[in-house]
């Protein structure tokens, strides 16, 4: 059937007249009754009894009940009569007619009226009401052919009222349940949405439980196990339950759940199992290959272990088969070939591979050899090849040179030879350059200079180079020149300076002046003490003057001028002279004073000038990097200014290399990586070093990179790593929505804002417009309430609501919801314009 009627229809209609309005009776056959017995008694008030008086017609309709049927009608015939039957002159009429109970006209019976006729002879009529056919499963329903408008005398209406009752005879329907596919994404949570059905349309409310059920998917990691109870409102066919998936970014097989229904009412259940499948849309995992070093050492072996590493965890276990591969080192003498597979188990990335590699004392080459994965199972290949790198530990051998001397002749060359050895034999050919250099000796006068290159075959440990000396007869101190070993191959210097001297065979003696040194200290002054010296004694005084002159070192900063006449006694040999040194507490490079000989008396002067050092002892100042920030900016690009300090200045130029490393942010997407060195003259405390930050409007955390620094010259290193953040300027966009109803004693105003977060607040504004202009009226600023997904899109949302008392004055008037945004959320307003009429 398709209605009911309401509760005051609920109880079928009787009534009792002859002439007036019908009466509503409850009580059925006994009230109509009572009621017949009411009139009757009415009737007799005032009238003298007459005992042999006949008793009146009463006309009665019975009640009727049919079954309704699947389509077309079925007549439901009721019997109108009248007892007794009327005298034979008199006929009585009456009309009837339809009316609803808790069936409804015409969705379940055909309204219907008319009159009939009842006499002597027809005392009783029937009247047909066609009740509709249908399939719907409902209760029992009723409706009424009320009784009036008796005409015709005598005669009264005693059961003005039947009832017809309409017998359901539809089947319950049965529930059933689909199954559910869902995509189970990488983050936050989506709904599997299943149908509860019904095989068709109840007239009645259907109610079942349903729960979930276990399957492959794991309840409260993969989806949120729940339970609970669905009505299917009558004349519908469906309900939805909707369950919470999880999304992860692991990938995994595809996974299962159930729902089951139970406990139906007003149906029973067909199929009562759904199956909701996760589908995964998280991509394979990458596998790669690390590349490894390893020492050999001089004995045993040495195990060089790869990674295998998954770009993220699986579910599932990962297998892959490997191998080693060839390269520069042999296999079998420098490393052992081998192959395999490893499993990567589920939730973990990685898994090692080892190879042996074998140990030799044998300076050699660093060698090579690889590593290669193949049939990878539930995972691709990204770097599949490793490259191991068996790192040669034993020292090069140290090339040497020998010293020679001889005496240079008074005419003529002769060869000097210096022997270049090998500290132990090398498997490799070792070539080294050698090269003569003046000391005291000059070339050509002296010597004639030379050089080239030295070529040790494999096994080889000695060669020799010689040196031309020019004989001559002039009087001078012992000279010496230089034979440096330079840029060898396969080897390392050692010994790599070999002093050549020429001793003088002249009876004359020769001045020389030495190269001492001395340190600072921090205040005063200290003498730095040059040593004039005789090549040997002589019978007549010799003299010779001196005078100093800058080096390095500035003339009344770092020492003090002099000069003067030394005068060696006969048979003398050594005399000092001295420079004042000046102390400072500032640190600076090593510098140099000259000393000058000149107009020497009775001796040549063979050396006539040589450097005196005045060493620091200050300690180094130390440079430090500040940690600093900027905001990136929507686009273009924004400094970063790292800026160096020293602890105190320094008198030497200072320099330090500095470099760009990731932290949270990328090079090449988030800043421009730089590379350099900083000099910070001496004098100065202070340099800066920019990196370029690439700007963007993209809403993510601030980030970090790191600037470090290294390889110091005349200064230590204190704090060398400083972190530069990123500071984001983009805030999420917001939405608001504003709904505003009005009442007779207030104004109200409520709406959604999205996305959201704890301690989001809102400020509604009422303003009335005065002339061109809207002027406050008053304001609340209230909490947002009730922050969940709503639409299921991915963000939090959550409500506002604010009252106010309702303005007396008429006009024009407007409510403004505000959100004022936060370093992370945009703000957003929405306003509503409305009239109000004055109360």
């Amino acid at each position: 059937m398709h209605g009911k009627a309401s509760a005051a229809d609920s109880s079928p209609m009787r009534v009792s007249s002859d002439s007036g309005p019908l009466r509503p009776t409850h009580g059925g056959r006994a009230r109509r009754a009572l009621g017949s017995l009411a009139v009757a008694g009415a009737l007799l008030v005032g009238l003298a009894p007459d005992v042999s008086a006949a008793p009146n017609p009463t006309i009665t309709i019975g009640d009727v009940t049919v079954v309704e049927g699947s389509a077309g009608t079925t007549n439901a015939v009721f019997t109108i009569q009248v007892a007794p039957t009327p005298k034979p002159c008199c006929s009585l009429q009456v009309g009837w007619a339809t009316a609803p109970g808790t069936a409804l006209a015409p969705a379940d019976y055909t309204t219907s009226s008319g009159t009939v006729t009842l006499n002597r002879s027809t005392p009783s009529r029937t009247v047909v009401v066609p009740v509709v056919g249908d399939t719907v499963d409902e209760v029992n329903e009723t409706f009424v052919v009320n009784l009036s408008n008796l005409t015709g005398s005598p005669g009264t209406i005693g059961d003005a009222q039947g009832v017809g009752t309409i017998t359901d005879d539809d089947g319950l329907p049965a529930l059933s349940v689909n199954d559910v596919t869902v995509t189970e994404g990488n983050a936050g949570t989506s709904t599997a949405t299943f149908t509860i059905s019904l095989s068709a349309a109840s007239g009645q409310a259907v109610t079942v439980n349903w729960a979930t059920t276990a399957g492959t998917a794991a309840a409260g990691t993969d989806y949120v196990a729940a339970n609970g109870s669905r009505t299917v409102a009558a004349g519908s066919t469906t309900a939805t339950v909707g369950i919470t998936v999880n999304g992860d970014a692991i990938d995994e097989d595809y996974e299962t759940f159930g729902i089951a229904l139970s406990n139906p009412a007003n149906a029973t259940i067909g199929d009562g199992s759904g199956v909701g499948t996760i589908t995964d849309d998280d991509p394979l995992p990458v596998a790669s290959l690390d590349d490894v070093t390893v020492t050999e050492g001089d004995t045993g072996t040495k195990t060089a272990t790869f990674t295998i590493a998954l770009s993220a965890a699986s579910s599932r276990a990962v297998t892959v088969d490997w191998a080693t591969t060839a390269g520069t080192a042999t296999a079998g003498t420098d490393y052992v070939a081998a192959s395999g597979s490893r499993t990567i188990s589920a939730g973990s990335t990685t898994a090692t591979v080892g190879i042996t590699v074998n140990g030799d004392a044998v300076d050699e080459d660093d060698e090579t050899f690889g590593l290669a994965l193949s049939n990878l199972a539930n995972a691709t290949i990204g770097d599949g090849s490793g490259a191991g790198t068996i790192t040669d530990d034993d020292p090069l051998p140290a090339l040497s040179i020998s010293e020679d001397s001889l005496t240079e002749g008074n005419a003529g060359t002769q060869t000097m030879t210096f022997t270049v050895t090998l500290s132990a034999p090398s498997s490799r050919t070792v070539t080294v350059q050698w090269a003569t250099a003046d000391d005291v000796a000059f070339a050509p006068g002296d010597y004639a200079a030379a050089g080239g290159t030295l070529t040790f075959s494999p096994g080889q440990t000695s060669k020799s180079v010689n040196a031309i000396v020019n004989g001559d007869i002039v009087a001078e101190i012992d000279e010496s020149f230089l034979v440096a070993l330079s840029t060898p191959t396969n080897a390392a210097i050692g010994d790599g300076l070999a002093v050549g001297t020429i001793v003088d065979d002249e009876l004359l003696p020769v001045i020389d002046i030495d190269a001492p040194s001395v340190t600072e200290g921090n205040a005063g002054t200290t003498a730095l003490t040059f040593t004039i010296s005789l090549s040997h004694p002589s019978a007549a005084p010799v003299t010779v003057d001196w005078a100093t002159a800058p080096g390095t070192a500035t003339v009344g900063t770092d020492f003090v001028s002099g000069g003067g006449t030394v005068t060696f006694a006969s048979l003398q040999t050594s005399k000092t002279i001295s420079v004042t040194v000046n102390g400072d507490g500032l640190y600076e490079a090593e510098e140099s004073v000259v000393v000058t000989l000149s107009n020497a008396t009775n001796a040549p002067i063979g050396r006539p000038q040589r450097h005196g050092f005045i060493a620091n002892d200050d300690v180094a100042p130390v440079v430090s990097v500040s940690d600093e920030s900027v905001t990136e900016g929507d686009a273009g690009s924004a400094t970063l200014r790292f800026t160096l300090t020293t602890t105190s200045v320094s008198g030497a130029d200072a320099t330090v290399d500095y470099a760009t490393s990731d932290g949270t942010a990328h090079a090449g997407d988030d800043y421009v990586a730089k590379t350099g060195t900083v000099t910070i003259p001496a004098g100065s405390t202070s340099r800066t070093v920019d990196v370029t930050v690439d700007g963007d409007s993209i809403v993510e955390p601030d980030e970090t990179l790191v600037l470090d620094l290294s390889e110091p010259t005349h200064v230590t290193l204190g704090d060398a790593a400083a972190q530069g953040t990123i500071e984001n300027d983009d805030r999420i966009a917001t939405s608001i929505t504003l709904e505003v109803r009005k009442s007779t004693r207030t104004i109200s105003a409520k709406g959604i804002l999205e996305p959201t977060a704890g301690g989001h607040r809102v400020t509604i504004t009422l303003l009335k417009k005065q002339g061109t202009k809207f002027v406050k009226a008053t304001a609340k600023t209230v909490g947002i309430k009730g922050i969940k997904d709503r639409d299921g899109d991915g963000n939090d949302d959550g409500a506002y609501s604010a009252s106010f008392t309702r303005p007396s004055a008429g006009g024009t008037y407007k409510v403004v919801a505000h959100f004022k945004g936060t370093g992370t959320y945009a703000p957003s307003s929405r306003s509503k314009r409305f009239r109000l009429s004055a109360s």
